[in-house]
């Protein structure tokens, strides 16, 4: 969080952009697992002989991804398998971190101060679109000072 600490008060950044992507990982990782949680922690740390002391960075990357599974597992189930399921879970991922994002103290004053805005997008790798989510804010309005010129580099 400290980055995002620093791009609102050192910055001050208009927009805050969570973005999540097609063909997650993470996301098939969790829906593959079935149940509750994989069952399998994934870079378990030990210490001295052998005895654990927490999850792997991935497991403790994965929790909150599982829990937000558990929490919505009655909407899943009403979604055929495959890619269907993964967009499902991957813009709910996307929808909750942006909750997250809006609640904390520093991006609360920034939206008060200046009207900071955070925003919820999906890259499709496979096209290179950039999809934004309707999160509840209200969806970015484009005017002149969006627009980014590409120049060839020759």
């Amino acid at each position: 969080m400290a980055v995002v600490e620093f791009a609102v008060r050192v910055l001050r950044v208009r927009c805050i952009v969570l973005c999540g992507h097609s063909g997650c990982g993470g996301v098939k990782a969790v829906l593959e697992a079935g149940g509750k949680g994989s069952g399998e922690v994934v870079g378990e740390e030990t210490k001295g002989g052998g005895e654990e002391v927490g999850k792997g960075v991935l497991e403790r990357w994965l929790e909150p991804l599982r829990v937000l599974k558990e929490e919505n597992e009655v909407r899943l189930r009403g979604v055929r398998e495959g890619v269907d399921r993964e967009r499902l879970l991957r813009d709910l991922n996307v929808k909750r971190g942006v909750w997250g994002l809006r609640r904390l103290g520093v991006v609360g004053w920034g939206k008060r101060e200046w009207g900071l805005r955070v925003h919820g997008c999906v890259f499709d790798v496979g096209s290179g679109l950039l999809e934004e989510l309707d999160t509840g804010e209200g969806l970015v309005e484009r005017d002149e000072r969006d627009e980014v010129e590409i120049k060839d580099v020759d």
